[in-house]
C-alpha cells in the first residue's frame, strides 16, 4: 500500500524505529447502580449513500432480480464489494437465470480479488448467453489478472466482434 500514491496518502505516518504504537483506550466502565437494562437492538444506521438506501427499500418492497441487480451494482460502484457479492448471491439464489445479476456478481468478485470465482461466474453467464458483451469483457479482464494473456486476448476479441465500435474494448 505504501507504494501506491493514492493509498499511501491515506496511511498514518510510520512509527519511528524503537517506538511502540500507542495503546488503545480501554472501554468505559459500566454505570453504577447494578446491571444495565437490556436495551432494544438499535436499528441499523442509514447508509450514507441515499441511492443505496433507496435501492434497499425498493428491494424490501419488491425483491425482483432487477432490484437485487440494481442494489448490488450500486454497492459495487461504491466499493462495497463484500456486500455487493452478498446481495448478488442472494439474488442469484432466487433467480439463477438472470444474467445481468450474475455479471454484477462476477465483476464484484473480480474487483474484490476473488479472480477464480469471478472467472467461474462469468463463464456461467456465457454458457447461458454466449453473446453477452459485458461478460466477455469482464472475463477477459479476469483472465488477464489471472495471468492468462492468451485467454484474455481471446475474450477481448470475442467482445470486440460483438461490439466493433466500442473504443474501450478496442483499446
Amino acid at each position: 500500500a505504501r507504494h501506491v500514491p493514492e493509498i499511501a496518502a491515506l496511511l498514518p505516518p510510520p512509527i519511528p524505529p524503537g517506538q511502540k504504537p500507542a495503546a488503545p483506550e480501554p472501554p468505559p466502565l459500566p454505570a453504577k447502580g447494578g446491571a444495565p437494562k437490556a436495551a432494544e437492538p438499535a436499528p441499523p444506521p442509514a447508509h450514507p449513500n441515499p441511492k443505496i438506501e433507496e435501492l434497499r427499500r425498493k428491494l424490501e418492497k419488491e425483491p425482483t432480480p432487477r432490484a437485487y441487480g440494481a442494489l448490488a451494482e450500486e454497492l459495487r460502484k461504491a466499493g462495497e464489494f463484500p456486500e455487493a457479492i452478498r446481495v448478488s448471491r442472494e439474488g442469484v439464489e432466487k433467480s439463477p437465470s438472470y444474467p445481468t445479476l450474475r455479471v454484477t456478481l462476477g465483476r464484484a468478485l473480480m474487483e474484490n480479488g476473488e479472480l477464480e470465482a469471478a472467472r467461474q461466474e462469468l463463464q456461467t453467464v456465457l454458457q447461458a448467453v454466449p453473446d453477452n458483451i459485458l461478460a466477455e469483457r469482464y472475463l477477459g479482464e479476469t483472465l488477464e489478472a489471472l495471468g492468462d494473456k492468451a485467454g484474455a486476448k481471446r475474450q477481448y476479441l470475442k467482445a470486440v466482434a460483438l461490439a466493433p465500435g466500442d473504443a474501450q474494448l478496442v483499446a
